[in-house]
């Protein structure tokens, strides 16, 4: 047992080496009390001056603390800001979808009380103020010298050529007629009335017709160009009867329709004169081809009323157009000495004109009446609107 810790003890040299530095620093410490004291007073002394040495220079440089205090406060506000910044945001947003709806709201009730004005019944208001509908029922009773005067104008321009005229605004009922209710042969103004018809009566212009050698004329355009014992559409009679006065279409159309049918038809409409005549043309008056143009106009809100109007809007021999107001949906009339024009004007007011003549193929009389007509049309207007705006707004 002895020699066995003999060994041990032998093996283990750094175990020697450790207890004797133990014992060696113990020794020191013990033995030197005055200079452990002495070091520590040192070390004091030190942290003193390295203290007194970081705070004088903290006093000769304090822009080194205040700007990381500047940085730490603006970190902070910017975390603080980023939700500000959002709640902004989306109150400018607010804001900007509720003015929007706003002026909607706004535009809405204009339009309102526009219609309520115009359609209202001839009141006044408590400030004396006429209704502005009162104000143009009473501007057309009482037309003014001007207009008078432009009125005479046009019938004495008128006087020189044998013509029929009608026009008609289509917002305020005011006309102008001359000789407006003396039919004459109409030729191919008839084939309105077929459209008209079809139309109004919502039948399926997919519906298909036989086209035979019975039916054919001349002054057919379109219908050359078809085969004989094809099957052609409403829909296609229609355009080529419309747009290039296709009489083969306008026989099919009125072999189909009936006859009978179609002049009943015109006189439920309120014209007189319809196909009184032995062929498939008949005669019509001025009054008669008014009445046809509003309901064409009504129809169009009709989607193959639309399509009408379309058909219409063509340069083929429409002798209506002028440089003022080129937006005409047409139909002519020509055989021999009668030559016609009828149509829809899309002005900023729209109106409805015939012209009936019987001064052969020539379309400047036509075109220089419609001028006229214009010409007291825009002046009708403008008078109009001058006195009832001072009796609406300044009365």
């Amino acid at each position: 047992m002895a020699t066995t810790k003999k060994r041990n003890v032998s093996k283990s040299p750094s175990n020697k080496k450790k207890q004797s530095t133990k014992v060696n620093s113990t020794k020191k410490r013990n033995t030197n009390p005055k200079k452990t004291v002495k070091n520590s007073n040192v070390s004091k002394a030190r942290k003193s001056n390295q203290q007194k040495k970081s705070n004088s220079e903290s006093i000769k440089n304090p822009e080194i603390k205040i700007e990381k205090k500047i940085e730490n406060v603006s970190i902070d506000n910017k975390k603080k800001s980023h939700p500000s910044v959002y709640v902004l945001l989306v109150l400018l947003i607010v804001i900007v979808l509720l003015g929007m709806q706003v002026i909607i709201l706004i535009k809405e009730s204009v339009a309102f009380n526009y219609n309520k004005v115009v359609e209202a019944e001839p009141i006044m208001s408590d400030n004396k103020i006429y209704d502005y509908n009162y104000c143009i029922n009473e501007f057309s009773n009482n037309l003014s010298d001007n207009i008078n005067n432009k009125i005479n104008e046009i019938n004495e321009y008128i006087k020189k050529y044998n013509v029929y005229v009608k026009y008609e605004d289509l917002k305020t009922g005011f006309s102008y007629g001359y000789r407006e209710d003396e039919p004459l042969y109409g030729a191919s103004l008839i084939k309105l009335v077929d459209a008209l018809y079809l139309i109004d009566k919502d039948i399926d212009l997919n519906d298909t017709i036989k086209y035979t050698n019975n039916y054919r004329r001349a002054g057919s355009v379109n219908m050359n160009d078809e085969k004989i014992n094809s099957l052609i559409s409403l829909k296609k009679l229609m355009e080529y009867s419309i747009t290039l006065s296709d009489n083969t279409a306008h026989i099919m159309l009125i072999d189909y329709i009936g006859k009978n049918n179609l002049k009943e038809y015109g006189h439920s409409l309120g014209a007189i004169n319809i196909l009184n005549s032995s062929d498939e043309f008949g005669s019509q008056s001025a009054s008669d081809m008014i009445i046809y143009l509003k309901k064409a106009y009504e129809l169009s809100e009709k989607e193959n009323g639309k399509l009408l109007i379309d058909y219409m809007k063509n340069y083929y021999q429409n002798n209506l157009y002028l440089s003022a107001v080129n937006n005409v949906a047409h139909k002519y009339g020509a055989y021999n000495e009668y030559y016609h024009d009828v149509g829809i004007v899309y002005d900023f007011n729209p109106y409805v004109i015939a012209v009936l003549t019987k001064e052969g193929n020539n379309g400047n009389v036509i075109k220089e009446i419609h001028q006229k007509i214009y010409e007291l049309h825009q002046l009708y207007y403008q008078e109009m609107m001058d006195i009832c705006n001072n009796k609406v707004y300044n009365g």
